[in-house]
């Protein structure tokens, strides 16, 4: 029986870069659960309504061979939920309510034994299917695709808080405030990192690799056996921008072209925000070694400056933009 599972290989094809679009839809999925955990709770509330009040109206009709049958009726909440099911699915809910509307003229009910159907069937089952089929199917079909389109709307970059993070993770490594630590703890850092930052949760040698990528092909700046926290900062901003295809070498000379896109203007206004940001938390962490203060408490001071720098971010201009690319970082102060 075991190895009917190892059909569960086929899902090692969702590991290549063809396969991205897959996993992308995949992911959209799994993160739809609770909200989708949700609406079905409502749904389901709202069926076992419909379900006690049916047994309420619907209890006693004749049954028969046709539409309301032995095992298609409102004689109790479960026959009843079924049946409500069955019309959920649009499956001829239409000859359902017909059969909870007969009279002695159409069938072999009597209005003495009290086995025919009622009119109320009308606005009963109308409005079962606006509120359960047209409204809540549709409400998680919308989970999905908002879901969907947040899940390709720039999700892997680096955001504000994925900064704020960097820095309380560095003073775990630099509890001294002294703007360095020890090259081969670099693994280690951007394994407490979560993404888009850093790679929390994934095997260490991917860790490993991407400090060897930071070292070598990005130029990360060591002097020695140290790293500084700027030359570490700016160094993951580029792989992280450079992996989500924001050209941030060209964004000056492509100005001109990303006005006339207004979404691809707001998406590099954004990012000039995360930049400066990462500017003046480098620049804080400067000034905390020379004072001998808290990282933490400047830091909270920048949230702050850049809560209302957020709101503005469209109206930034090309100017902007070019003073706070990485390729002006300061230096590392001595």
């Amino acid at each position: 029986v075991l190895r009917v599972f190892r059909i569960m290989r086929l899902f090692r094809l969702l590991k290549g870069e063809h396969a991205r679009g897959l996993r992308d839809l995949l992911v959209t999925m799994v993160e739809s659960l609770p909200s989708l955990a949700n609406v079905s709770v409502l749904l389901l509330i709202i069926m076992f309504m419909y379900s006690v009040l049916g047994v309420q109206m619907f209890t006693f009709i004749e049954q028969g061979d046709d539409v309301i049958t032995v095992d298609r009726n409102f004689v109790h909440v479960g026959r009843a939920f079924l049946t409500l099911f069955q019309c959920l699915t649009g499956d001829d809910w239409s000859a359902v309510m017909g059969g909870t509307m007969i009279t002695p003229a159409t069938s072999g009910c009597s209005q003495a034994e009290g086995n025919c159907g009622t009119p109320l069937a009308i606005p009963f089952f109308v409005s079962f299917q606006v509120i359960c089929h047209f409204i809540m199917l549709n409400l998680l079909v919308a989970v999905i695709l908002q879901n969907f389109a947040s899940q390709n709307d720039e999700p892997h970059l680096v955001g504000r808080n994925d900064i704020e993070n960097f820095a309380e993770v560095w003073l775990l490594f630099d509890p001294n405030a002294t703007n360095e630590m020890p090259t081969e703890k670099l693994a280690d850092l951007i394994m407490m990192l979560p993404p888009p930052l850093g790679l929390k949760g994934a095997p260490r040698r991917r860790a490993v690799r991407l400090g060897l990528h930071l070292l070598i092909n990005d130029g990360l700046a060591a002097e020695g056996e140290l790293i500084s926290f700027a030359s570490v900062l700016m160094g993951l901003l580029r792989h992280n921008y450079s992996s989500g295809g924001v050209d941030l070498e060209g964004m000056n000379a492509s100005q001109e072209q990303v006005d006339t896109h207004k979404l691809r203007r707001q998406s590099a206004n954004s990012h000039a925000i995360v930049e400066r940001f990462a500017m003046q938390l480098i620049g804080a962490v400067h000034k905390e070694q020379k004072t001998g203060g808290n990282i933490s408490m400047l830091l909270q001071g920048l949230k702050e400056q850049h809560r209302d720098a957020e709101g503005g971010a469209t109206a930034a201009s090309a100017s902007s933009c070019a003073a706070i690319t990485p390729t002006t970082a300061p230096t590392t102060a001595p």
